[in-house]
Parts: structure tokens; sequence; C-alpha cells
């Protein structure tokens, strides 16, 4: 031991005090020396308990005074406590900040009189002193909608067509709204859905009603022109057929509806509904009776089935009678099990032939049920599929010879009513000439070709097609740029497939799109029709998978014409699913705690929760055109 401390103290440095150092510190720190005695390093002292050394940063005075030259002013303490002013940018960013939250989130105008979201605001920053409720329902959010409106009412006006979906609901207060969603197709080829509002109805649901609140507010309202109105899709109530399938409008039914009301026949007959209505039943004593549904999670344990709960349905959407119905047939062991430990509830025990029927009624309506919300969405083209979508119903429901008594009346019934609800002459055409215009279905299920055909030739005549020149050359000055910005990777299988697609289209095309410049469009009308159907119809057609909106991006400078139509009908929708959005989002502004809600305040409210944030992605490169232009037109004057 006495070896080990000998070496430790003959291995310590030598260390010298700092000759100059008159603070206190000193005492504790000194420098290493060499063998001259002079210090070997001034920026590296070393602390004399531990001979450790550290990083100098200068003498402990200057310090000191770098420390205290940090702490900061009376005035600068004062300024970071004092609140925004009303005018300044920071409140007026806040404001719309909070404004965009009350509107986007449904949430009520009050909640900037709640405490506790007060203390929270404040937390955030301390400087903003939030407004009260009156401000934001009189000054900020009628200023935010004018802002939102604006930018929207520059959308649909530039666009050649546009289409319609409208539908009524009634709110908790017994008041009648009526919503209009606008659909088209932008100049870049993307299908644009907005809500135009939901405007309160104040007279009898009648044809002749619906159709003038709908004409007052596309005409009126928004200033849009009703000769360029493609199509309005909405449910099959009688006023909507009297309001516009008896008028010159292209009504289109709503495809979901139709097929809600045709599988309703099939579940009308008298041994479904009376199964159905026993199953009802069934599913009320789980999920009314905790004691039942813990006995059902028990009985779930043992057999070793999902821990899932039993499902009720809702008699507007068919779609939940399946789920019920599929439901019980997977539970089926632990419902049986645990009605019979329950001697009170023996009466709700399913028969064999209850157990029979479900399992038909699950067979039949299984495959319908992924078609359901196929054709409801607002960013895609819809109506082009409904043909397709009919045949691959139509060719399910067809009769089998292995289908039972009911399995054969339950697929009648639901094919004869979508057979009757498609059968009229005009929607017939209108639905080819959709799908004549998506270049996956144009070969394949268009079966009125030649009336299409027909069709199209007396549009082209009376078309204004004069705008089609400018349209053509920056059509072409946009996918030359895009070619040469876009490299997407490839493996050699796709690569070889775009090779040889692309070499048969230019086989059956062979038309030089330089060549075909002023000469083609020089041509007479008719002519020119003629020809671009002619190259159309015998391109092929594309994937499945692929976008038809992205096919016609790259062949609009080839196809001028068709392409024009095609945006006439591919911005028409298959479904109302868009109006029916803008009565969930009404159903959540309306609630029990609004109920005072005025009509016009209902209309602004949901106008910006649909819109907001479709405005905010349109609206910056918005106003910053705006702005440019502006700028530019002051330095030209």
């Amino acid at each position: 031991t006495m070896d080990k401390i000998g070496e430790t103290h003959s291995t310590r440095p030598k260390l010298i005090n700092k000759e100059s150092g008159r603070s206190e510190i000193w005492h504790y720190f000194a420098y290493k020396s060499d063998e001259k005695g002079e210090p070997t390093d001034l920026n590296s002292p070393v602390i004399k308990r531990c001979y450790k050394s550290c990083a100098a940063m200068g003498t402990f005075v200057t310090r000191t005074k770098k420390t205290s030259s940090s702490q900061p002013t009376i005035s600068e303490v004062l300024l970071v406590t004092r609140k925004y002013e009303r005018s300044s940018k920071e409140a007026k960013r806040l404001n719309r900040a909070v404004a965009e939250f009350i509107c986007m989130d449904q949430i009520p105008i009050s909640v900037v009189d709640k405490t506790g979201f007060r203390n929270l605001v404040e937390q955030l920053d301390k400087r903003y002193e939030m407004p009260r409720r009156k401000y934001f329902s009189e000054r900020e959010i009628p200023t935010l909608y004018n802002e939102t409106r604006s930018v929207l009412e520059s959308q649909p006006s530039s666009q050649p067509y546009f289409a319609c979906t409208t539908d009524l609901w009634t709110s908790r207060t017994v008041d009648s709204y009526m919503a209009v969603t606008i659909h088209f197709i932008s100049d870049s080829w993307e299908m644009q859905s907005w809500c135009l509002g939901c405007a309160a109805m104040h007279s009898d649901h009648t044809g002749e009603n619906i159709r003038e609140v709908l004409e007052e507010t596309v005409i009126q309202t928004w200033k849009l022109d009703m000769t360029r109105l493609s199509g309005i899709t909405t449910d099959n109530a009688s006023s909507n057929i009297k309001a516009f399938k008896e008028k010159s409008y292209h009504w289109v039914p709503c495809f979901g509806h139709n097929l809600h009301l045709a599988v309703n026949k099939a579940t009308s007959l008298d041994r479904v509904t009376s199964c159905l209505s026993r199953l009802r039943k069934t599913v009320c004593a789980f999920s009314r009776s905790n004691k039942m549904s813990r006995l059902l999670k028990e009985k779930q344990q043992l057999l070793h089935l999902p821990e899932h709960k039993l499902v009720h349905d809702e008699p507007t959407r068919w779609g939940s009678t399946f789920d019920m119905v599929d439901r019980f047939c997977e539970q089926q062991q632990a419902v049986c099990a645990a009605l019979a430990e329950n001697r009170n509830k023996w009466c709700l025990m399913p028969s064999d032939t209850d157990i029979t029927t479900l399992e038909t009624v699950r067979e039949v309506l299984g495959p319908l049920s992924t078609f359901t919300d196929a054709l409801c969405g607002e960013k895609e083209t819809t109506l082009s599929s409904v043909i397709p979508v009919m045949w691959k119903i139509l060719s399910h429901v067809q009769d089998s010879e292995t289908d039972s008594v009911l399995s054969h009346s339950m697929k009648t019934e639901i094919r004869k009513d979508l057979e009757m609800r498609y059968s009229n002459e005009q929607l017939q055409i209108l639905l080819n000439s959709a799908t004549f215009f998506d270049p996956r279905f144009k070969n394949t299920f268009v079966t009125k070709e030649k009336e299409v055909i027909e069709v199209l030739m007396q549009k082209a005549a009376t078309a204004d097609l004069s705008h089609l020149s400018q349209q053509m050359e920056s059509t072409q000055a946009e996918q030359e740029e895009q070619t040469g910005a876009k490299k997407q990777k490839q493996d050699l299988g796709s690569l070889l497939s775009t090779i040889v697609s692309e070499r048969k289209k230019k086989e059956v095309e062979k038309g030089d799109e330089c060549q075909a410049g002023r000469e083609y469009l020089q041509m007479p009308a008719a002519d020119r029709q003629k020809k671009e159907l002619h190259t159309y119809t015998t391109m092929e057609e594309t994937s499945a998978t692929e976008s038809p909106l992205s096919w016609w991006k790259r062949h609009e400078s080839s196809l001028p014409i068709l392409s024009t139509f095609a945006k006439y009908y591919l911005c028409i929708p298959a479904s109302s699913s868009a109006s029916e959005r803008v009565f969930s989002t009404s159903g959540l502004i309306c609630s029990p705690l609004r109920s005072r809600l005025s009509s016009d305040s209902v209309d602004t409210l949901v106008f910006l929760s649909k819109n907001l944030q479709l405005t905010k992605d349109v609206g910056f490169f918005y106003i910053l055109f705006a702005q440019f232009f502006m700028q530019r037109s002051k330095q030209c004057v």
C-alpha cells in the first residue's frame, strides 16, 4: 500500500500558482509547470484538490461581467409581459387561428369564453389576449367566410362544365336544409369537390321548390351558368325525380340508394323479415343488459372466438343489416351458449330455420357489401364505373342450380329492381357516354356506342371550340416539361410493358402532333370530331388500376375535342354521398347545445367546415399569384 501511495505522489503533476491572481478562486486552481517552473498551458488551469484540468475562457472577472450583462433590463421585462395590440400582426394571426379551429373542428363559438380554454391559450402565449365570443361571431368568422368564398368563386367559373349533387335534411329543431355540392375537373385534370352551401328551406319539399332553391343557389348566389351543368345526382325521392328528371337536366339516381332499395326488396320477403325481427330482439337483449354482455364475453373466451360485440342495424343503411347478420353468424355459438344459461332468455334462442335463413342472407348479400362504398368517392371518376359494377352485381345475382328457394327469391328481387331502375333510355345513354370516355372500359362495357357517337356529333356541332388552339399549345408545353422533369423508377417487366404499349399506340395513332397543329385546327369541326373518334376508338384499353384522368391529361393535346367532352361526363358523380357528408357535418354543428343557431349561421359554419381546408391548399397559391399580378399592374401604371 505504501508503494502505491508513493507511485501516486510521483505521478502527480507539479503545479504553480498564478502570479497576478487576486481573486479568491485562485486558492483552488493552479497551472501545470515544466522543468523550468513555467506554466505549460494558461488556458487549462488545474484543480488543486483532484488535479483535474478544466477549460478557461478568460478571467473570473471577465466571465462575471458577461453573466451580469445577459440579465434583462426593466424595459425588456415589461415588453415580454405587455399584451399584443388588437391591430398587431401577431394578434390578427392568432385570432385567425382560433377562428379556423372553431370552424374546421365544429367547435361551439362559446369555447372562447370557457375558463379552461382561455387558460390554455394564455399558457401558450401570455401576450395574446383572446377576444370574446361576440368578436368571432360578428367579425372574424364572417371575414373568414368571405375570404374562403372568394377563393372558391375563382375555381368552377374557369371550367367549361360542372356537376352537382343535392339532398334534403331536417335538423334537431325541425328546420329543413338543402345541401348543394359542385364537382368539376380542373385544368390539371384533378377531380374537385366543393360545398356550395347548406341553404334553409322554408317551404314544402315539392319538386318545384327544390328546383327553385337549387337554381337560386347556383345562379344567383354563385353566378354560375346552368347551361354548363352536365348532370345532377340525387336520391330516388319522388320530389327529386319531378324536379330534375322531368325537366331538361341530366338526372342521375344515386347508385348507393338504388342498391339500398334493391336489397330492401330482398330483405322484405316474409321469411327474411320475420327472421331479422327476431334477430334484432336477440341483439337488444345483449346490448341493453350488462349481465348478458359479460356472459357473452365469458363464452367467447371459452370458445376462443373474437371478443366482438353484436351489431344492431340501421334501417336507412342496408349494409348495417348485413353487418348484424354477419356478426351473429360469427358469434352464433357464444350467443346460444349465453342464452342457454338464462331461462328467461330461452325465447330468444334462434331456431335451426332462423340460422339457415341468416346464413342464406349472408351468402347472398356478402358479395354486394363491397359495392356500397365503391362509387361514393369525391376525388375520382365514378359515373364511368357504374356499368362495370352493375355487370358484376347482375352476374352475381344470376340464378344457379345450387341455389335454395330463398336464395333464388332474393336474387330475383335484387336483379329485377336494379334492371328496372337503370332501364331508362336517356340514363343508359348518359352512363354509356361516361363509360365510353373511360379508357379502361371503352371497348368492353359500352353497349350503345352508336347512340353515344350520335350524341357527341350533335354536341360538337353546337359546342364552342374556339379555345382549343390555345389549350393545345399550353397542354403540349406542360407535357414537355413534365416528360423531362418526372422520371419514375421501373423494374424490367413494367418497363417492357410500357414500351410495348407505347409501340402499339404509336402504330395506331401514327400522327405527328406537330404536323396536326394549325392544319388540324383549320379542319371543319365535324371532320376533326370524326378523326378523333377514329383515333380514340382504335386505341387499346388501359389498365383498370390507372386513373382515367391521368390518361386524358397525357392525351389532351392529341384529342382536344374529346377531352372537352370527357370533362363533361367524367365530372358527374355516381352517388349523392357528397351531400350526405354535408349533413353529417351539419349534425355535428347543430348539436343539442347549439339548437338556437340561426339558418344563416348554420350555412356559414357548414360551408367553412367543408371548404376551409381545401381553400387553404388552393388559396395559398391563389393569393400569391394575385399579389404578384397586382404588383405588376402597379409597376406598369
